[in-house]
């Protein structure tokens, strides 16, 4: 790529840069070449100009009018500073909201697909014919008898050998419950006869055949040897599977599950700050999960010294500082405290956020946001105190306070002109420097080099940003004349308007005079899937539809948008991981380029002068003409991006390109299962095939579509965030003992973005 390889040369010359709307021819190079640079420093360096101007005249009526000066400072600073206290008070207040919301978001997703997990645990547990059978003998016969004792029928062993085989390290215990509470059959010694409070809406969803969760309720007997369950009244929870006789509910199947442990343990992965916590309760305002301020509440009285009593069950959300009083019949007075605002509202059903502050059940002013989940009779909600979540605006309110006291005397006055005149001139000459460089981009190492350019790492000079910098050679396009320019341009600004959180950011882009285009784009640490592929083969099933539902996301905003990828591929999936994400992708290179030409399958796997994909990758009717490539192009590429995923292996076993595109055009993969020889899930099979039919007619209408086929699946939640931590982790350990595996770098992370 001779123009790149001359701008990037420590020899050459430094390129200018043509700016946005600088996309115009010239009579000459050198009329030209004066006309871009005018218009680059018009643009970018007007309001330095301006406002240096405007310091250099502020100066000379300093010496000519001191003091009228000094009072039109202080009063215009003081109204400054008031408009931009309330700005950035509302601005740090829209920040808050959407930091609770999305926090909130997170561990209400996590719950819920937790408590769904439990409730299908409870169901495949129950569905075998010997444990109904056996579960509804000891049901019968505990309806017959008036004895108070617990009856031994021939095959409640079985029952017990059974259910036993089913339990796990998160279940306590199980146990057979009639309607009306009572349990017949325990494997929790002590519980046989005791009658459990089991809500009246969960006995009617067993009754109705359907398998339930039993939030928290307070256990009649202790059931371990130590810790909150120790003692009776400690907390337990339940998932319930119905028992039949016939068509007919005659009791339920229950596992007994600590809450202290994955339901409380999933409220607090997404923490904020040092006071940011995520709890659930009751329509009552009982607290169903462990407070993280259990210390708070013992110093407060709210919770006795015996560190056996814990808050679940035992702490009520309501405000301790707002006390009514409440008259009755007998004209007596007491005193009622009320719900916090937060559960006044959440237990009405309601879902909604508050970042101006309220006072939770500790009486600390807070914010927050709450939802209500109607299915499990529970709210949850995320707080954090107002003092942590608005201390930067304290600091910011206390910096203007200090920046008015500055412009109470003339001499500071003076000093802050002239310190202010002379590094505002000095940040444009740092910017004109800047403007040396690729733009304003200082160019890195070289990161990957393919058919239509090569891949730089950078750094926006005054933002310090590392980014990544795609450069596009002239000489890689067709008939690159100004309605070629005009067109890449709009085709970035298509793609630069994507916002799909799975789609890469596009920062900027511009053409040298050299001819040479550029993109800049955001910078990720992580690895292609790919780079997961060849170095951690074939991938869960869980995870497989994790990663390709997240593909699914960024396509069908692109497709809604009339825009085609193209080149869905595992090097232009990026998968990474960071604070508060536990496993994201990111789809790159979004079609830039949309002059297009019909495949031709020589001896390369991705042509120079076609930018229209991977053979490996391509549907049909892209091996044939690249013209009709439609969104159901790209389901093709997206199931065969699963199947590699799913397998650890291509679609076809191929020498080259040109076998690659006839098997694209006339044989059907094989199945994944036989291909991997090892049981895999039917459904996913089932979906990925069906990506990869020849008709695109038969494929998925839409992303959504797809998206909605995996959510369907059986494995669809198994791939959680505790999985994609500890796997990361995992990653990063290996990574740092052997830093030559895999392409990692000597810090143990992946420095990539995309294959050219």
């Amino acid at each position: 790529m001779p123009a790149t390889s001359k701008t990037l040369s420590e020899n050459s010359t430094t390129p200018k840069v043509k700016s946005r709307d600088g996309f115009g021819q010239s009579s000459s190079p050198e009329r030209a070449s004066n006309r871009q640079a005018q218009r680059f420093y018009r643009g970018r360096f007007a309001i330095f100009r301006t406002l240096a101007e405007r310091w250099h005249a502020a100066a000379g009526l300093v010496r000519r009018r001191w003091f009228g000066l000094i009072a039109a400072l202080v009063l215009v600073s003081t109204l400054l500073t008031l408009w931009i206290g309330l700005i950035a008070r509302n601005s740090m207040r829209e920040v808050t909201r959407e930091s609770m919301q999305t926090i909130l978001l997170a561990n209400v997703s996590s719950l819920e697909m937790w408590l769904s997990e439990q409730r299908a645990i409870a169901r495949r547990a129950a569905e075998p014919e010997s444990i109904q059978s056996a579960a509804a003998a000891l049901l019968s016969k505990s309806t017959s008898t008036k004895q108070q004792e617990s009856v031994a029928l021939p095959n409640s062993a079985a029952l017990n050998t059974l259910v036993s085989e089913l339990r796990n390290d998160a279940h306590i215990g199980w146990c057979v419950v009639t309607l009306d509470g009572v349990v017949v059959a325990s494997s929790v010694e002590g519980l046989v006869l005791e009658r459990l409070p089991i809500p009246e809406t969960i006995t009617r969803r067993i009754i109705g055949l359907e398998t339930a969760i039993c939030h928290p309720f307070a256990s009649p007997i202790a059931m371990q040897d130590s810790g909150p369950l120790s003692i009776p009244g400690g907390p337990v929870m339940a998932s319930l599977a119905p028992i039949k006789n016939g068509a007919i509910a005659v009791g339920s199947l229950m596992f007994l599950l600590d809450p202290l442990e994955r339901f409380t343990q999933l409220l607090s992965v997404a923490r904020h700050g040092q006071s940011g916590e995520t709890y659930a309760f009751d329509s009552d305002g009982v607290m169903l999960s462990r407070s993280r301020f259990e210390d708070q509440l013992r110093d407060a009285g709210k919770l006795p010294s015996d560190q056996r009593v814990v808050s679940t069950l035992n702490v009520l959300i309501y405000d301790p500082t707002d006390e009514v009083t409440v008259r009755n019949k007998t004209s007596s007075t007491r005193n009622q405290p009320r719900l916090t605002f937060m559960a006044d509202q959440a237990t009405r059903g309601g879902t909604g956020d508050n970042v101006v502050g309220y006072n939770d059940y500790r009486g600390v002013a807070v914010v927050g946001a709450w939802t209500w989940l109607p299915e499990y009779e529970l709210g949850v909600a995320t707080e954090l105190d107002v003092d942590e979540a608005y201390r930067a605006l304290g600091l910011l309110r206390r910096s203007m306070l200090g920046l008015l006291a500055l412009f109470g005397t003339a001499v500071l006055g003076i000093v802050v002109l002239g310190e202010t005149t002379y590094h505002m001139h000095r940040k444009v000459d740092l910017f004109r420097e800047s403007s040396r460089g690729l733009g304003k981009y200082a160019m890195g190492e070289l990161l990957g080099r393919g058919g239509m350019g090569s891949v730089y790492k950078g750094t926006h000079q005054l933002l310090q940003r590392p980014v990544a910098i795609k450069v596009l050679a002239k000489d890689e396009l067709d008939e690159l004349d100004e309605l070629s320019a005009s067109r890449f341009q709009r085709e970035v600004q298509l793609t630069a308007s994507l916002q799909h959180p799975n789609t890469i950011d596009i920062y900027d882009f511009g053409l040298t005079d050299d001819g040479v285009f550029f993109y800049v784009m955001e910078y990720v640490d992580g690895l292609t899937l790919q780079e997961l592929v060849d170095c951690y083969g074939a991938q869960p099933p869980g995870r497989v539809i994790h990663l390709l539902i997240q593909i699914c996301g960024s396509l069908a905003e692109a497709h809604q948008k009339d825009m085609i990828h193209r080149d869905i591929k595992p090097a232009n999936l990026l998968l990474s991981s960071f604070a508060g994400v536990s496993e994201i992708i990111k789809v790159v290179d979004f079609g830039l380029v949309k002059k297009v030409s019909t495949v031709s399958c020589d001896d390369t796997l991705t042509r120079t002068d076609s930018i229209t994909g991977t053979p490996m990758y391509m549907s049909p009717e892209a091996v044939r003409d690249a013209a009709l490539t439609t969104p159901q192009s790209d389901l093709y590429s997206v199931g065969a991006v699963g199947y590699v995923l799913l397998t650890g292996q291509p679609l076809f076993d191929a020498a080259g390109s040109v076998d690659i595109c006839m098997k694209q055009l006339n044989e059907n993969p094989i199945r994944p299962i036989e291909r991997l020889g090892r049981p895999l899930p039917e459904d996913l099979q089932n979906v990925i095939m069906s990506c990869l039919r020849k008709n695109a007619g038969e494929r998925p209408r839409t992303a959504e579509d797809l998206a909605l086929a995996l959510r369907s699946c059986n494995d669809a939640n198994t791939w959680d965030e505790f999985e994609s931590a500890r796997w990361w982790e995992d990653v990063l350990r290996s990574s740092n003992a052997d830093a030559s595996s895999c392409g990692k770098t000597n810090d143990g992370k992946h420095d990539f973005v995309t294959e050219t």
